[in-house]
């Protein structure tokens, strides 16, 4: 059985983990004992390849949007009856990303599914 975290990570009911407000909250991998520390903001510029990377990750999301509500669902079941530790949203991003068509193809045939 797990052990709870710290009572004063709880915000009803949740646990605190990302920025909030001036703080950042996370826990240690290891022994999992909350961290909090004064949020830090970037001291440079993006670079080139962290720009390309924002836009394809952008252009992705447009993609996933425009979708139909069927070709949305597809990915729901494909996620569904393959027990997929993740969400449509995340499978389809996976495979917009890092375009793999043998993964792809693999994932539509183990889940009976056409996939956009």
């Amino acid at each position: 059985m797990k052990a709870a975290p710290p009572k004063h990570w709880h915000v009803w009911g949740l646990i605190l983990a990302g920025d909030f407000a001036d703080l950042t909250f996370w826990h240690t991998k290891t022994k999992k004992e909350p961290v909090v520390i004064s949020k830090t903001w970037p001291d440079k510029p993006p670079t080139e390849a962290q720009k390309e990377q924002r836009t394809k990750f952008h252009a992705a999301v447009l993609t996933w949007l425009a979708l139909s509500k069927e070709q949305r669902q597809a990915y729901t079941t494909a996620v569904n009856r393959l027990s997929l530790p993740m969400t449509a949203f995340n499978l389809f991003m996976a495979l917009d990303l890092r375009p793999d068509p043998t993964a792809k193809r693999t994932i539509e045939r183990q889940a009976r599914v056409t996939l956009a």
